[in-house]
């Protein structure tokens, strides 16, 4: 046998053993006899049947854990921690019941008698005490007539008083029928009031009246603004509509529905304080009347909502951008195809013979002068290090499931496994889309669908709502997209070289070889100073994304200013902030020129001939698009133009200059360079220079809101007899 094997059955036999003397009933009752005369020293009394069978149930529950988790320990070991646990756990259990017995009779009541009994319990300390009944008051017993029921009883007395009332009414009806008909010179001027009688009697008694005829004599031509002899004022007699249609003393309401539309490009974004805001991310003022007079930090709405009984969220109009840029990589030429290098010198070689360019064989075909640019490709080819990368992909609000809305003014009607989730207004979905040609996405609407989205004030309405914090977040709580929608302005510059040239200085040679929105160079011309400007380059302090800003969106500008503008200036300022807002027509970007790509360029062609500055070696390269990350720098809008409509294809100077070639410079130079504005604070002092910054139009959100409000129903107190 393997020795292994008889040592494992050794232990088992041992366990075995172990288990029968820990749960025989001798070791079972020496344990509990233990516990229970300890207890009882510490309680000075017997345990009742109650906490004897507690503490056995105890005993059992912790002998079977106890050998369960240590089988292997000696029997004596085992009791000892059986003995600790168990009395650990039966002195708790002897507390809890000492507490329990000693808590007030309504501590485990349960909360709705609870609260009843409070509630009698106050009312029976605020009654005062009845006072008893004095011995002579004897009970006075009532028979019930069972002969006739109060039933009946009340339908008599209900047609006696109606017919009382009818008898009334044709009474008055009759009385001013014959007063009506008798001429006002033969009624008796005895019962006629007496205007001077007024000033003869005190006021007191004036007022108090008497109980004299207090009604005209029933003429319809009387004047019942005429004072009585005896002190009394008339009054109009009773007409029948006052006894047939009561008048209602509870006024009335109706509810008025409103639309409240909400655009983020509204808020105040030209302000250095509402940096943290962005179209996914501000607030909104909804009491314009008393707001305070300076500068509006917040969009408002004109109209202030008073008793609003219901507050719906309608649907949110969002564009469709990309949250997050994805960078992939897609190829490397570290590891050559040398494969796909000598298909490509054999398609080279086969062109250039059947072309008669070469009738030598194979590979020397492939030093034709026509063949420089494919040779120049396989070279790339070959040449490990070249990498490209591509950002078409992107991640928009529709890579979500939902997308949560809330509002810390409104209480939340959802809940959820998160608290992001329980402090959400309204779950929205996908409802529809639309776009255009341009390389914008367009927008899409989103709605709580199949959910209600909306805030109750019952019994009593909200007396009025003065903001409101809008916030469109992820599923995880995270904002929809962190990116601001805004963008300072570094300066701005022309697109003729002269512009270029000054603006980037002499240090910083700029090669233009690879955008198109620049004015073509002089044919002869030993540097360049073109006075063209057909587009107008927008400088940012930061790099934006692609899918921030996009050819075809509509960009607006705020905060331009110059301490000495001259007329051109001016005319470009106020083009610039036209409220209509410009085009975007491109973005390019900038990088300088390495040493190696100088190295490769021995003869300077591809830096020099762009310059426009003969023999100089250019520094810089402005590229249009966007680099490896999707990222840009300059925003590239269309300049001012003569009208169309004239045939006219020229550009229209600034300020009605020959030409743009001394604007161009003067934008960005000396005292009339374009720079921000001092905004002032309400008592006339200077906040802060904020800097000139443009928003992107196209890229902005709408929420649309139904108010509900209690108005007074004025129409409930129009009468039939008014009609």
């Amino acid at each position: 046998m393997d020795p292994r094997t008889q040592v494992s059955f050794q232990g088992q036999a041992q366990v075995q053993q172990t288990r029968r003397v820990f749960f025989s009933s001798q070791n079972e009752a020496m344990l509990y006899g233990m516990l229970s005369n300890n207890f009882q020293q510490k309680l000075g009394s017997q345990l009742n049947e109650k906490q004897s069978s507690r503490l056995e149930r105890a005993l059992e529950h912790y002998m079977s854990e106890v050998f369960q988790a240590n089988a292997s320990l000696p029997v004596q070991t085992l009791n000892k921690e059986v003995l600790t646990v168990t009395a650990s756990d039966f002195t708790d259990y002897i507390q809890r019941q000492q507490v329990v017995a000693q808590a007030p009779p309504n501590t485990f009541m349960e909360t709705s008698q609870r609260y009843d009994q409070i509630q009698v319990d106050r009312q029976r300390t605020m009654e005062a005490p009845r006072p008893a009944i004095p011995d002579y008051v004897q009970p006075m017993v009532i028979k019930e007539d069972e002969s006739v029921s109060a039933l009946s009883l009340f339908e008599e007395a209900k047609k006696r008083r109606n017919m009382e009332t009818s008898a009334q009414a044709e009474e008055q009806i009759a009385k001013r029928s014959a007063a009506a008909q008798q001429p006002l010179y033969l009624e008796n001027t005895s019962e006629r009031p007496d205007p001077r009688a007024m000033f003869d009697k005190p006021l007191d008694i004036v007022l108090a009246g008497s109980s004299a005829q207090r009604e005209l004599p029933g003429r319809g031509d009387g004047n019942p603004t005429i004072a009585r002899p005896d002190g009394t004022v008339a009054r109009r007699n009773v007409l029948p509509q006052d006894i047939l249609i009561k008048q209602e003393d509870i006024q009335s309401y109706k509810e008025t529905e409103y639309n409240l539309s909400i655009y983020s490009a509204d808020r105040s974004w030209e302000l250095s304080m509402n940096n943290d805001e962005n179209r996914f991310n501000f607030s909104v003022n909804l009491n314009s009347n008393n707001s305070p007079s300076g500068v509006n930090m917040q969009p408002k709405a004109a109209n202030r909502f008073r008793n609003i009984v219901r507050i719906e969220f309608v649907k949110a109009v969002v564009p469709i951008e990309a949250i997050d840029v994805v960078v992939r990589k897609l190829g490397s030429t570290h590891s050559p195809d040398l494969q796909q290098a000598i298909a490509n010198a054999q398609a080279i070689a086969i062109t250039s013979v059947n072309a008669q360019i070469s009738t030598s064989p194979y590979p020397s075909a492939n030093l034709a002068v026509t063949n420089l640019k494919a040779l120049k490709d396989i070279n790339t080819l070959l040449n490990p290090g070249t990498v490209s990368y591509d950002t078409t992909y992107l991640k928009n609000i529709y890579s979500f499931p939902f997308i949560t809305l809330n509002i810390s003014e409104l209480d939340t009607n959802t809940y959820g496994t998160s608290s992001s989730m329980d402090n959400t207004f309204g779950i929205l979905q996908y409802d529809s889309n639309w776009t255009d040609n341009t390389d914008s996405l367009g927008f899409t609407s989103l709605i709580p669908k199949h959910m209600k989205c909306q805030r109750i004030y019952a019994p009593t309405p909200l007396s009025t709502l003065n903001k409101l914090s809008i916030r469109l977040q992820q599923p995880n709580g995270n904002l929809i997209n962190t990116d601001t929608d805004t963008l300072d302005i570094s300066g701005v510059f022309f697109s003729n070289y002269t512009s270029i040239r000054t603006y980037f200085g002499s240090g910083n040679i700029i090669d233009l070889s690879g955008v198109v929105y620049t004015d073509p160079d002089t044919v002869g011309q030993k540097g360049y100073t073109g006075s063209y400007g057909e587009y107008i380059w927008i400088d940012c302090k930061k790099w934006f994304s692609k899918f921030q800003v996009a050819v075809g969106d509509r960009i607006q500008l705020k905060n331009l200013s110059s301490a000495n503008p001259t007329a051109g200036v001016s005319d470009l300022i106020n083009f610039l902030q036209d409220t209509d807002g410009l085009l975007v027509v491109g973005v390019a970007w900038d990088r300088k020129i390495t040493q190696a790509e100088k190295d490769a360029d021995t003869a300077n062609s591809a830096y020099m001939l762009t310059s426009g500055e003969s023999g100089q070696l250019a520094a810089s390269v402005l590229i249009d698009g966007s680099n490896n990350a999707g990222y840009s720098r300059y925003i590239i809008v269309r300049g001012k133009f003569a009208d169309p409509t004239t045939g006219s294809t020229l550009v229209k100077p600034y300020g009605g200059a020959a030409n743009n070639l001394a604007v161009s410079t003067a934008v960005f130079t000396g005292t009339t360079k374009i720079i921000g504005k001092t905004i002032p604070d309400k008592n006339g002092g200077n906040i802060e220079l904020i800097p000139p910054r443009l928003i992107n139009l196209s890229r902005q959100t709408q929420f649309i809101f139904r108010v509900i409000t209690r108005e007074y129903d004025s129409t409930s107190l129009v009468r039939p007899d008014n009609l």
